[in-house]
C-alpha cells in the first residue's frame, strides 16, 4: 500500500490524464517521466518503458521516505507540502519549512 502510495499518491492508476500528473510528484521532478508498477505489478518500470529508472529517482525516494517517517507524515501529505512550500525541493530550507507546517 505504501508503494501505491508513493508512485501514484491519491492519482487513479491506468487513466492517463492522471499518471502523467506524476511527474510533478517530488520523487520523479524534472525527470521526464515517473516511475510506476508494470502490467502484473512485480516490478518497478520507467514510464516510458525503454529507458531504466534514474539513479536520481532512487536517491529522492530515499530521503522522501526516509523523512515521512520520521515525522510522521503521508507521502502524499509530504509531496503537497514540498510542491507548495518548497519549491519542490528536500533541503534543510524545506526542512525548517516543514518544521513550522
Amino acid at each position: 500500500m505504501e508503494l501505491r502510495e508513493l508512485l501514484y499518491q491519491n492519482l487513479r492508476t491506468g487513466i492517463n490524464s492522471e499518471t502523467v500528473k506524476a511527474e510533478s510528484f517530488f520523487v520523479n521532478h524534472q525527470l521526464n517521466g515517473y516511475t510506476k508498477l508494470d502490467e502484473n505489478e512485480e516490478n518497478l518500470v520507467w514510464s516510458n518503458d525503454t529507458a531504466n529508472i534514474p539513479v536520481a529517482w532512487f536517491e529522492r525516494v530515499n530521503r522522501f521516505i526516509r523523512i515521512a517517517k520520521k515525522i510522521g507524515i503521508s507521502f502524499t501529505d509530504l509531496d503537497i507540502i514540498l510542491r507548495s512550500c518548497c519549491k519542490n525541493q528536500l533541503d534543510s530550507e524545506a526542512i525548517k519549512n516543514i518544521a513550522v507546517i
